[in-house]
């Protein structure tokens, strides 16, 4: 099963300024490697300018700060579009820092405001499609059964 956290136009997205941090919690979800992210003013796409954008990604569990590690690669930039990246462990938050001024040289915005990475699309993988968890679930509570009968009948 795939989350996307937006609504599926690339041409709506999430800004990030200079420097900015936003997390996203996939709730009750738990999800694992690999995800993408689409970002949406790469290579001059769609007659927006181009310009170097960078974000630093970050996976953890919500409320648990020395969860949180950086995935693969490090930073992210705009200058393809869609980026994949990777990670081991399950997680249930993403964490996105702008780091344009880092690592780009003359990065601005076309209306005088600080604008950094801009996100368009998530997807991430879920740690734990329903259908396996469900047949897990029947899968012991048959055993269980099963024991139970054995039980009874010694």
């Amino acid at each position: 099963m795939s989350s996307d956290a937006y609504d599926g136009d690339p041409n709506t997205f999430f800004e990030l300024e200079f420097g900015e941090t936003v997390e996203f919690y996939f709730s009750p979800a738990l999800f694992q490697s690999p995800g993408s992210v689409i970002e949406v003013t790469n290579g001059g796409d769609a007659g927006r300018i181009e310009w170097d954008e960078y974000v630093r990604v970050e996976v953890g569990i919500q409320g648990d700060e020395g969860s949180f590690i950086t995935v693969d690669p490090d930073p992210i930039s705009n200058a393809t579009g869609t980026v994949a990246f990777t990670f081991e462990g399950i997680f249930n938050t993403l964490r996105f820092t702008d780091v344009t001024l880092d690592f780009a040289v003359g990065s601005v915005s076309t209306d005088d405001r600080p604008a950094g990475f801009d996100i368009a699309e998530i997807t991430v993988i879920s740690a734990v499609p329903l259908p396996a968890g469900v047949l897990l679930l029947g899968t012991a509570l048959g055993g269980l059964g099963l024991a139970r009968r054995r039980r009874k009948a010694a």
